[in-house]
């Protein structure tokens, strides 16, 4: 095949040559489209070869594409990662654990009854996350309490203390699930008296008893705790072991890494067959 590096000579005439004008009707423009020389120059450009693709910083000529094996490795590292630090390895509270926590609410003025109620969730204990269903009655006005506006509200204070709850309860992968308001008194109540009013429900999500313990055993939580207290004219508090719903993170997260590999994957393979 003839390319304009292996006939120097023959470009160089044929450029010389003077172009070839059709004849054509007067007031009508000249077809210089299909002239001699645009015509020749045509032919040549197309038996040039053409510029190869931009490499890209990720591979041989695949723009912004990784190799489906590498990054179905990242993305396997990154789910893995999260799953270890989302996930409790520790196994159950062991009876020598139990024992001390039972020594020093025994110690406290706590009483007998809560006593024997935190025995029995500390030896049902499973290893795995749980969540505290929390059902709230609002002490709308509170009383007045040093460190927040005289006409704070019973929300302000409940905020007030968790400002100190939420950076233990991330750093233990520990949330809230479920928030929300009640729009009017209870439907259905079956052997519980005063049960008819709520203001709010809550569900938070503890990654283990162990972990939960450790929060509520921090000491710089007992002053902020008496905004919570000043905070609720009543409330139920228990916990669901085991439990599950469809808005796991682990779920999630695995979703959307397994659908950024397969459209990586996708985007590989369309590049390789073009």
């Amino acid at each position: 095949m003839m390319t304009l590096a292996s006939r120097p000579e023959w470009v160089a005439a044929t450029l010389a040559r003077p172009p070839k004008v059709e004849t054509h009707v007067p007031g009508e423009i000249p077809n210089l489209v299909t002239s001699y020389r645009f015509d020749t120059m045509y032919q040549l450009l197309r038996q040039m070869p053409r510029p190869p693709q931009s490499l890209g910083p990720w591979s041989e000529g695949r723009e912004q594409m990784i190799r489906p094996r590498n990054a179905w490795l990242v993305l396997l590292i990154a789910w893995l990662a999260f799953f270890g630090w989302y996930t409790s390895f520790e196994g159950p509270l062991t009876p020598e654990e139990i024992a001390t926590v039972m020594q020093f609410a025994e110690a406290g003025d706590v009483a007998p009854e809560d006593i024997a109620k935190m025995r029995e969730f500390l030896e049902s204990d499973t290893g795995d996350d749980f969540v505290m269903v929390n059902l709230i009655e609002m002490n709308d006005p509170p009383p007045q309490m040093e460190g927040v506006p005289e006409d704070a509200t019973a929300e302000d204070l409940m905020n007030r203390y968790m400002e100190h709850m939420y950076p233990e309860l991330l750093k233990r992968a520990s949330h809230p699930v479920l928030f929300g308001s009640a729009t009017s008194p209870a439907l259905d109540i079956w052997g519980i008296e005063g049960a008819d009013r709520w203001t709010t429900v809550g569900l938070m999500r503890y990654r283990s008893r162990r972990d939960m313990l450790e929060i509520a055993g921090n000491p710089d939580f007992q002053g902020p705790h008496e905004f919570k207290i000043a905070a609720m004219n009543k409330t139920i508090a228990f916990p669901a072991d085991p439990w599950g719903h469809a808005g796991d993170p682990r779920l999630l997260l695995a979703l959307i890494l397994t659908t950024l590999g397969l459209s990586n994957s996708l985007g590989w393979a369309k590049r390789q067959a073009s």
